[in-house]
């Protein structure tokens, strides 16, 4: 069985190298994972391609390559224990601004912290361009996005939350690549 050639899409080259660790180690003996940067997708010969599942160029990809024979599938993030550990650490009184690129995925973070029952927050949402002006004590930020907020120049604290692909998206992602390499279009 040939090994499947995977690309991961993205625009951060932090997050790229974060889930193309995570994919690569779930599709170990399986596939070769390379990274792939969104201005550059149409040139790669990959016929998996795997981004943020819940990020802005999700649905354009798949819109953009759904008669092509290319597979577009979304890696669904969620909450490392450790990230889950750092926000129990924090003082009930505090306001926590869950910072992303986009509002989508700020959303989505939001959503996955309070599954994870953190919920006695008074929480706002935003993107990194709106960090200064929220009305917060400390922000969320996915891990992986840690150089973005570095640029930002923020003086308030930043919780830093580890994240992994969930088991759901893992057990798709493992099945394309098998079937991709089964078929023979690897």
């Amino acid at each position: 069985m040939d090994l499947v050639r995977v690309a991961v899409v993205g625009e951060h080259k932090d997050y790229m190298e974060l889930l193309q660790r995570r994919v690569g180690g779930i599709l170990k003996g399986i596939a070769v994972t390379t990274v792939c940067h969104i201005d550059k997708v149409e040139k790669t010969a990959a016929p998996l391609l795997i981004c943020y599942a819940f990020g802005e160029h999700f649905n354009d990809l798949r819109e953009r390559f759904q008669h092509t024979g290319k597979r577009v599938m979304g890696a669904e993030l969620t909450l490392l224990p450790a990230g889950i550990r750092g926000l129990r650490m924090v003082p009930k009184d505090m306001k926590l601004g869950v910072v992303a690129e986009h509002r989508p995925c700020a959303n989505y973070l939001l959503s996955d912290v309070v599954r994870s029952g953190i919920m006695e927050y008074k929480f706002f949402i935003g993107t990194f361009d709106e960090m200064k002006e929220m009305p917060v004590d400390k922000f969320v930020v996915p891990e992986e996005m840690a150089a973005v907020v570095d640029l930002k120049n923020i003086k308030r604290e930043v919780i830093l939350v580890p994240r992994t692909i969930s088991p759901y998206s893992a057990a798709e992602i493992i099945n394309a690549a098998l079937e991709l390499a089964r078929t023979g279009n690897a």
